[in-house]
């Protein structure tokens, strides 16, 4: 496969930036404050890689619908502000660093939303150093573990699902890719979680360019038999 035509689409929150634990341990605190007997363990396995919509949806479960949209008001402002010290996944930068030398096309596409990826690539500095184009979940039907999201932001790169490699590190992340036919590699840090078949799992940024490379290898040689 030429370098023009593959494309690495990256999850941002867990992937790009180390932002979901500082998210929901904010989150964790407010629930709590409202009288949720919770912990930040239980909240992170809850809610990782979930939309905005989701995690409102999942709130009102506890509170109902009033009260939860009172919480999430108030829980969105102080998410922002705690996430404006983020920083980037340990070893991420050399990552897209020799991504962009090789001449590969890459981009984001995040169950969040534009604001809160301007807050974390901006702090972090990712976003104008590598220039990201991103993709958000509020922009299309279905939220991830649907598929419209990758598909989006494929099409609008110009590539084919075939083309693309997703990096993700949730479960809901990993069926939306498997469910728009895109190789996925998986980021687990601390206990393994059983992947499924054709998964590539990986624990440390320097293991990821390999597994792309292998990736495109594979790719080239069905494109020339």
């Amino acid at each position: 496969m030429s370098s023009s035509r593959a494309l690495i689409i990256f999850d941002c929150d867990g992937v790009l930036v180390d932002s979901e634990t500082i998210a929901n341990r904010v989150l964790a605190e407010h629930l709590r404050g409202a009288g949720v007997n919770v912990t930040d363990a239980e909240v992170q396995a809850r809610f990782k890689g979930n939309s905005a919509a989701q995690c409102q949806a999942l709130i009102a479960q506890w509170l109902g619908s009033n009260a939860a949209a009172a919480l999430w008001s108030e829980l969105q402002q102080r998410t922002l502000e705690a996430l404006a010290q983020v920083a980037p996944i340990e070893g991420i930068e050399a990552v897209l660093s020799q991504l962009r030398a090789q001449g590969l096309k890459f981009c984001v596409a995040s169950a969040g939303d534009y604001e809160k990826m301007a807050v974390t690539l901006g702090a972090t500095g990712l976003r104008d150093a590598y220039d990201l184009r991103c993709f958000s979940a509020v922009d299309v039907a279905h939220s991830k573990p649907a598929p419209d999201l990758f598909l989006w932001a494929a099409r609008t790169m110009e590539a084919t699902p075939e083309q693309c490699m997703v990096i993700e590190d949730s479960e809901q992340g990993v069926m939306a890719a498997l469910a728009a036919k895109m190789a996925v590699c998986w980021f687990q840090v601390g206990e393994r979680r059983e992947a499924p078949e054709g998964v590539q799992v990986f624990s440390r940024m320097a293991e990821l360019p390999p597994l792309i490379a292998q990736w495109r290898e594979n790719q080239w040689r069905e494109d020339n038999p």
